[in-house]
């Protein structure tokens, strides 16, 4: 028969290594938070007129207007800085993501974010009527 107080150490013991599991995993969420709030992405239009700097959250930090958007209709302006805003921000958060899957592994709340990404800023390609498809050919 098996001694209690030795299964009871062995109970204790396997409490205190899931705890001391949790804690690191814990600081490496912390970590992984702190990192994703430095990420940046910056993009610029296929001709380099605009470029644009973005944060994994989505917020543009940067706009940079060349000479040649001087030149630019005001709709295709917005339209191409549109464009390139939204190219700035997916990159930022695949960025973020790589983070992610790299601290947490590549399992049902990755495939949540990755899938969020796709819903939000959509597939690899531009929209087919957006200004930088004008460019791409896709």
């Amino acid at each position: 028969m098996t001694d209690p107080l030795s299964g009871l150490a062995a109970a204790r013991e396997r409490v205190q290594q899931q705890l001391d599991q949790a804690r690191r995993r814990q600081e490496a969420v912390h970590r992984l938070s702190r990192e994703i709030d430095d990420v940046t992405a910056r993009a610029s239009s296929p001709r380099g007129e605009v470029a644009v700097v973005a944060t994994a959250k989505g917020a543009v930090t940067r706009i940079e207007l060349g000479n040649a958007a001087m030149e630019l209709a005001p709709q295709t302006l917005g339209e191409l800085l549109t464009d390139t805003i939204r190219t700035a921000q997916k990159s930022a958060a695949e960025q973020a993501l790589a983070l992610t899957e790299n601290t947490l592994g590549d399992g049902p709340f990755t495939a949540e974010l990755r899938a969020g990404i796709t819903r939000r800023y959509g597939g690899d390609d531009p929209e087919p009527d957006s200004y930088l498809s004008r460019f791409t050919g896709r």
